[in-house]
This record gives C-alpha cells, sequence and structure tokens, in this order.
C-alpha cells in the first residue's frame, strides 16, 4: 500500500465515511474495514474509533457541514446516549490539534451537546498536500518578549476570530506549562494566581511594553472568558476591591463610568519585579508627561542680570552630582527632606523653562517634563491619581537612572496657586484636592524638582514653604536685551542691537520669534535678512503685543 499520498488519504478517508453509515460503534467493523482503517490509524497516529471520527469529519469539513454529537447519533444510526459514550473521543482529537472545536453560542444545555468541530485546516492542508501530519506544537520560547508576543498574538487570533475564547484558554495554559521555567512564568506563579489573572495580568505588561499603560478588563477577558455572565462577574471583582491581582498590589483601577469601562494598570511593585527579572517599562512619553534625555537638549546660551547668573551657577554646583551627594547626605543628618526644590518664576519669555532644560544639560540629568493641563481630567477622582502616578514614575525611574532625573512642572500656575475655599463646584473641589496631594508628596521628597509659574502673587503660602530656592527670572534690561541681539544674530552691528533693545522693549522669548522669522525668512527667500527686515519682524511682534491683554503681571 502507498504510504501518505494524496489521492489514497482522500480515497481512504471517503471509503471510512461511506462505511460507517448505520455502523452503531459496533467493534466488528474495524475488522471489516481492514487494511484502509490500519492506513488512518497509523496516517493519524491514533486509534480505530478516532479514525472513523476524523473520516466523518474531514468530509463535513468540506461540506461545511459542522460535526456534531446529534449528527454522528444520525449517521451511526445509534442512540444519542451511546454517542455520549465516545464524546471523550472528540475531546482527546482536539487535544491533539486534528479537530478544532466550535461552540454554539445561542445553545443551552449540557455539555459537548452545544459543541460542534471542523478538522484543523493545517491537518487539512497537510492531508492535500500529501505530507504527515503536523504534530499540535506549543512553543518553547526563548524570552519574556517573545513570550509576550506569542501571547498577544493568540489573542489576535481570537479578533479575527480564528479561535475561540475557550481555544485561546486552552492554549494559553499549554503555553505556561511549556515556559514554566521561563523567570516572567516564574515570577507571576509565586502569587498563586488563577489562569484568567495570569493571562490578563500578561496582558497588561505587554501593552505597557508596546502602546498603552492600561488595558480594559472587559475587552481583554472576551478573550479567555465565553460568557458574558464570566466577564461581568470578573469585573465586579475588581470594582469590590477583591481580584487576587489588586489584593497582591500588582494593578490598580483606573476610575471608570460605565460598568464594562474598567481598566487596570501597572502598580509600582510590578514595574519593580519586571525592573528584576530585565523587563524595563518605558514610563513617561505618554500624554501627561514626557522624558527629556539630557544628550537631546540642545546647547542655548542664556543671558541673564548678574543677580539672576550668581543664582543659577548656584543651581548648577548643586545639581553637580559630586555636590549633590553630599548636600542629600548632610540634609539627611540633620533631619531635613533630602528633596531639591526649586521655584523658578517671573513674565512670559524670561527663561524659565530654558534655564531648567540647560541645568540639565550641564549636569547631565534627564528631565521629566509635566504638562499639568494633561493631569486635570473631568472624571472624578482621575486627576489626583495622574499625580500620585507622576510620582511613583518619577521614583521608579530614580531607582533606574545612573544619575537622579529633574522633574519639572513646567507652567504649574494653577497647580501651586492659592487653595480656595470648598464649595459646590466641582472644580475648585478637585484642584485643591490636587494641590493637597502635592503638598503631602513634597512633604518628603527625595529627588529634584522644578517648577515655573508666571503668577508668583499667586501663589499658596504652603508651597512657598516647600521650595528650598526660589529665584526670579526678570525682564532683561536693555543692556541685557542688546547682548541678546548681538547673541542671536550675531551679522547684526552692536549699535544695531542696541538700537533694537532701545525701540522694542522684549523679552528673551519674544527675541527669540523674530529670530524665527528672520530664519523663516532666509529660507524662503534664499538670502540673509537685513536690518531693515528685522525692525519689521520687530513691529509684527510688537503689533501683536498691543493687540492682546498682557500676560502675567505687572509690578506694582
Amino acid at each position: 500500500m502507498e504510504k501518505y499520498s494524496r489521492q489514497l488519504t482522500l480515497d481512504v478517508i471517503t471509503e471510512i465515511y461511506e462505511k460507517s453509515r448505520d455502523y452503531q460503534l459496533d467493534k466488528s467493523f474495524y475488522e471489516r474495514c481492514g487494511e484502509p482503517l490500519k492506513y488512518l490509524c497509523s496516517y493519524f497516529k491514533v486509534n480505530e474509533i478516532q479514525a472513523v471520527l476524523i473520516a466523518v469529519g474531514f468530509v463535513l469539513t468540506y461540506r461545511e457541514t459542522p460535526l456534531t454529537i446529534n449528527f454522528l447519533a444520525e449517521h451511526f444510526g445509534c442512540p444519542l446516549m451511546k454517542i455520549l459514550q465516545i464524546a471523550d473521543e472528540l475531546v482527546d482529537l482536539h487535544n491533539k490539534g486534528i479537530l478544532q472545536k466550535k461552540r454554539v453560542t445561542y445553545s443551552f444545555g449540557y455539555s459537548y451537546l452545544n459543541d460542534y468541530y471542523v478538522v484543523n485546516n493545517k491537518i487539512c492542508q497537510a492531508v492535500l498536500a500529501g505530507q504527515s501530519i503536523p504534530a499540535k506544537k506549543i512553543e518553547l520560547v526563548q524570552g519574556a518578549l517573545e513570550f509576550l508576543e506569542y501571547l498577544s498574538n493568540l489573542e489576535d487570533y481570537f479578533r479575527r476570530e480564528l479561535k475561540e475564547s475557550y481555544e485561546i484558554a486552552e492554549e494559553f495554559q499549554d503555553l505556561l506549562e511549556i515556559n514554566r521555567d521561563l523567570p516572567l512564568v516564574k515570577m507571576t506563579r509565586t502569587f498563586n494566581l488563577n489562569f484568567v489573572d495570569t493571562y490578563i495580568y500578561l496582558l497588561l505588561i505587554w501593552e505597557s511594553l508596546t502602546s498603552y499603560k492600561s488595558i480594559n478588563i472587559w475587552f481583554k477577558s472576551e478573550c479567555i472568558l465565553e460568557s458574558s455572565v464570566e466577564r461581568i462577574r470578573y469585573q465586579q471583582e475588581f470594582i469590590s476591591g477583591k481580584n487576587a491581582l489588586l489584593v497582591a498590589n500588582l494593578v490598580k483601577t483606573s476610575n471608570s463610568t460605565f460598568v464594562n469601562d474598567t481598566e487596570i494598570c501597572l502598580t509600582e511593585k510590578s514595574y519593580n519585579l519586571l525592573n528584576d527579572i530585565g523587563i524595563n517599562i518605558f514610563l513617561f512619553n505618554n500624554e501627561r508627561s514626557s522624558l527629556i534625555k539630557s544628550i537631546d537638549i540642545a546647547p542655548n546660551k542664556l543671558i541673564f542680570s548678574d543677580f539672576e547668573e550668581k543664582q543659577i551657577n548656584s543651581l548648577h554646583q548643586v545639581l553637580l552630582d559630586v555636590n549633590f551627594k553630599h548636600i542629600q547626605m548632610r540634609l539627611q543628618e540633620k533631619g531635613y527632606p533630602k528633596g531639591i526644590t526649586v521655584l523658578l518664576y517671573g513674565l512670559p519669555g524670561t527663561g524659565k523653562t530654558e534655564a531648567v532644560l540647560q541645568l540639565a544639560r550641564a549636569t547631565n540629568r534627564d528631565v521629566i517634563k509635566v504638562d499639568f493641563s494633561k493631569i486635570k481630567s473631568m472624571w472624578f477622582g482621575e486627576s489626583e491619581k495622574n499625580v500620585k502616578d507622576i510620582f511613583t514614575e518619577y521614583k521608579l525611574l530614580v531607582s533606574k537612572a545612573r544619575l537622579m532625573p529633574i522633574l519639572l512642572f513646567n507652567e504649574a500656575d494653577a497647580l501651586i496657586s492659592k487653595r480656595r475655599d470648598i464649595s459646590d463646584s466641582n472644580v475648585i473641589q478637585t484642584e485643591n484636592a490636587i494641590q493637597n496631594l502635592l503638598l503631602e508628596e513634597l512633604e518628603n521628597f527625595e529627588g529634584i524638582l522644578f517648577a515655573t509659574t508666571n503668577l508668583i502673587v499667586n501663589i499658596d503660602s504652603a508651597f512657598d514653604r516647600r521650595f528650598l530656592f526660589k529665584l526670579e527670572l526678570s525682564k532683561p534690561d536693555r543692556l541685557a536685551q542688546a547682548k541678546i541681539w548681538k547673541l542671536k544674530l550675531p551679522e547684526l552691528t552692536d549699535r544695531e542691537c542696541e538700537i533694537l533693545s532701545e525701540r522694542f522693549d522684549f523679552t528673551g522669548g519674544e527675541i527669540d520669534n523674530v529670530v524665527r522669522k528672520a530664519n523663516v525668512n532666509e529660507i524662503i527667500n534664499g538670502e540673509q535678512c537685513i536690518f531693515s527686515d528685522i525692525i519689521e519682524f520687530c513691529n509684527t511682534e510688537q503689533i501683536r503685543k498691543r493687540s492682546f491683554a498682557p500676560v502675567g503681571f505687572l509690578k506694582s
């Protein structure tokens, strides 16, 4: 007999299918089928009854007819209860990867009766190609990232309707068992999580690595929990705070409006555990904060008054690592907070933010720049969580960084302004809650924090005490303005710079605007701007300045 040829295999499948009509599970049938049945058993590496089931299933698959318990009872001419005796053979074929199990979602009743089967597409392809049957394969992966990617692919199969949720659950459990010695899997096993919690937790880790910092419980759990009732109950565990992931402090919930809108994200404990096994999750460059590497900060010479220059140089000395460590040690010995907190204030355009960046560049410190407008949320309690998360993420970055980074709250006017009396306004209550939380964080802060503001007159006295250094960057005088013009446009003569400073009372930021316009003009026209062009740009800047209400404050 020819071995494993396409035509032979198809002929044998057809013969067994036809002969199995009304065979009533009679054991003598196997003897009557003789060599053809033995061939199928050898080809698929199964027993005799399983070979018959495969033959029936193969024909039905190409007829696009489901293989069900009821169909087998009718085809074999047996009572339904007798067919149930061989239901385990179907399950075994599914476990071997030969049959793919589906479930009729609109049916109710006993187990097995709601299931139907088709022959796995890979098995069909092997038969039609005259190849040997591929073994069901769950990979032994090389590392944590490969493991998590494999898990993500399982979810993708579900989304593309290539696998059912119960199949994802079964394959995931096999994946865990085969890769049980992987450090990531070992770490999750220490918390004795059930397979659903383990699945959700590992998916959250992958999402945190690749895109989002949180996942929706309802959306993710449908890949592994088949019924809506199961998913609702699972969500209720998080809402009530009883889920094992919450109890173990591996995840935390985000506030939500609807029952199917619960989201979770990793905790500081999880970040530290993952860091210990070599999985470093990039925390910043998200919607509310961004990480600016010191090596990416472009050099920019700033012009300050003599007093301001002296204060900036003092801050530079403080932030030099050799000095910074000694300062922290001395402060701790004296019982003072170890943190270095600095408030820079002054009119817009006086170089507050740029001063922080240049200090960071000069001392090789990265900067976490926080956008306060993105911290405030329309959802009750969410803004406070955002502030808490900023400090949690900062601490995690400090634990990994070679040099302590700088936490920068830029344009923090609303963040450190005077707290208002509690009223019926949810906005005021939220702002006060944020400020109270920020005060608590600053009380025991051990890092480096800068805040910038345009409205120093509105600062809350409690924040005034929390900042160790407070430095005003004032609007440059005429002499300083002339120096800035010369620095930015060295092609101008000294006298032209003096004229510009006398005619236009600009901040450094406004001078930068004029210089940028000059650069744009040179690119468009292909020639360097002359002095009259600069005057014209200054006039347009001045018109803009006069057309709008002034920003900031005026000194009395």
